[in-house]
């Protein structure tokens, strides 16, 4: 059955990427104080960099319209929990890469889902920003500028012990590295990840 006129533009305008003059308010949200958006926001830029990492993995020659299936909510790749699976098969990234995405993904439907007040000084949840691997690897891991520039305490936002900072860092670095390896050349090794 063919979706609705107003669910079909819906559909179409989240699959719309960002443009450079979106970064202001995208930046705002990504990075303000609210730890929920935060959060939520920060593991959607991971899951839409683990979808285009895969993508390139792709056989060529498929038609758009099979991979748009294969992403969809009920396709075969629909969430991030598949989506991490099959690039971890694919060879994408490697084991410390997959621990970190599964926590990323474990705390955003926690963030998404949970109906009490939740922040990522929540003992639990910096529990759980604690065990984050990336953010301890020199050279690999780093928060965006604008992490930076928009935090009201510079001091805690430059603090890797920071929960937030640690996630923050952990979703950025892990994003940077697979839109770097969806741009590798073709003639590069596949199993060359620069990803842990």
């Amino acid at each position: 059955m063919a979706d609705a006129a107003y669910l079909k533009a819906f559909k179409e305008y989240s699959r719309e990427v960002a443009t450079f003059g979106d970064l202001p308010a995208m930046e705002r949200e990504f990075y303000g104080e609210a730890d929920r958006p935060a959060a939520i926001l920060q593991a959607s830029v991971v899951e839409r960099a683990l979808e285009v990492a895969i993508k390139k993995k792709l056989a060529p020659g498929l038609s758009n319209e099979f991979v748009k299936e294969m992403f969809e909510f009920e396709g075969v790749i629909g969430t991030f929990s598949d989506k991490i699976a099959i690039a971890y098969a694919l060879g994408i990234f490697k084991s410390h890469t997959f621990h970190d995405l599964n926590i990323i993904r474990i705390l955003r439907n926690a963030f998404a889902h949970l109906s009490k007040p939740m922040r990522f000084v929540t003992p639990q949840v910096a529990g759980m920003c604690e065990h984050l691997l990336i953010p301890d690897i020199a050279g690999i891991a780093h928060a965006p500028h604008a992490f930076y520039e928009l935090a009201k305490d510079l001091e805690a936002a430059v603090d890797r012990k920071n929960p937030k900072t640690r996630y923050i860092t952990a979703c950025h670095s892990i994003a940077l590295g697979l839109l770097d390896f969806a741009n590798q050349d073709a003639a590069e090794p596949f199993t060359d990840s620069i990803l842990p």
